[in-house]
């Protein structure tokens, strides 16, 4: 830590003899008033120069050097993909169509194509324009910005690849001090798993050995929803095409076979018997509960790629919604009629059914 400016002053005026004005305001004062505010300016320049020379401390600007340095790829943010679908005749541009939803546009960048190859009528790739997760939850009506010969309805059906943020500051900061222990090196794990991650709709994916003649790669959305077919066949081309597979034409090295799956869904049904404060009704508190819920199963599925295995505990779920305004207490809770906990298979990861209330004993025997 260098000086700071009354520091210096007192030490540039204490060298003064004593028979000079030395008060502010004389010329004393204010030639060393000059010359403390440039060597300030330059000590706190040393800090910082200090601080960004190591990635532990360093700010952002400086901390993106550090990741190119270490060979760290940083997430750029990105725009949703979605499937849309028009009346067959319509006549869109690929590249120059535009269309408005709400405060977003989006463009039509591709047809979308069956198994064979083969575009399908009236269905295309529709991008946002604006970068970001922002875009993700935007389905629905499409309305033309630029003229649309024989439109008579459009909309955004399907999320294929979710639109991701910049990459956040310390996230960037662990990566990449992590980096000096790990290297990624010829297709080992950590190689693997960056070539996976650093594509843009990816959350985290789970690798396994050779069994046959594949490298299994299951992945998850960056939504950490269930991928879509479009992203995985994007995941594979990217790795491993399926055309001339093995033979090094993706990022995996040659010699190297990947099958890419996504993780599948498993809905579940939550049953509670609960007791209310007075002046509330079920109507009144559900929607805060789904919420809740929804809320911990996304944090179950974030956890996904570092997790052994996914569990969904009754005593998690409890604790996630009885200080919910409204709620007195919830005396039971059921995950599918069952009061234990589920622990999900490696493939499936977790999302709400319904939320049901169980009757309580006094509500039973009334008449």
């Amino acid at each position: 830590m260098g000086l700071t400016y009354d520091q210096i002053m007192q030490n540039m005026i204490a060298r003064w003899d004593a028979k000079y004005d030395k008060r502010q305001g004389s010329l004393v004062y204010d030639a060393c008033d000059a010359a403390a505010n440039q060597i300030a300016q330059l000590y706190l320049d040393n800090d910082d120069n200090e601080r960004n020379a190591y990635p532990d401390m360093a700010d952002r600007e400086f901390l993106l050097d550090w990741a190119l340095i270490q060979n760290v790829s940083v997430q750029e943010a990105s725009s949703a993909v979605f499937r849309a679908v028009f009346n067959v005749e319509v006549q869109v541009t690929i590249g120059s169509s535009r269309f408005n939803q709400s405060d977003l546009n989006f463009r039509v960048i591709d047809a979308m194509y069956d198994d064979t190859g083969t575009a399908i009528p009236g269905q295309y790739k529709t991008q946002c324009e604006t970068v970001g997760t922002r875009g993700n939850s935007y389905i629905g009506k499409l309305t033309p910005i630029t003229p649309v010969p024989k439109m008579t309805n459009g909309s955004n059906v399907e999320l294929l690849i979710p639109g991701e943020d910049d990459e956040e500051t310390e996230v960037i900061r662990a990566r990449v001090l992590e980096s000096f222990d790990s290297k990624e090196f010829g297709g080992n794990r950590k190689s693997y798993k960056t070539w996976v991650n650093t594509i843009q709709g990816v959350g985290g994916c789970h690798l396994h050995r050779r069994v046959g003649d594949n490298i299994s790669v299951i992945i998850i959305a960056s939504d950490f929803s269930v991928p879509s077919k479009t992203l995985i066949d994007e995941v594979q081309t990217s790795l491993d095409p399926i055309v001339n597979s093995g033979e090094g034409v993706g990022t995996v090295p040659i010699g190297h076979r990947v099958a890419v799956t996504g993780v599948t869904s498993q809905a579940f049904d939550i049953s509670v018997r609960i007791d209310l404060v007075d002046g509330y009704s079920w109507e009144s508190v559900k929607p805060n509960m789904e919420s809740q819920i929804r809320k911990y199963l996304l944090g179950l599925r974030a956890s996904w790629e570092d997790a052994a295995a996914v569990v969904v505990r009754v005593a998690e779920l409890i604790g996630a919604l009885v200080n919910l305004d409204g709620v007195l207490d919830i005396t039971e809770l059921l995950i599918n009629g069952a009061g234990a906990n589920i622990v999900m298979e490696e493939t499936v990861v977790p999302i709400l059914g319904e939320l049901i209330r169980l009757e309580n004993d006094s509500e039973e025997s009334e008449p």
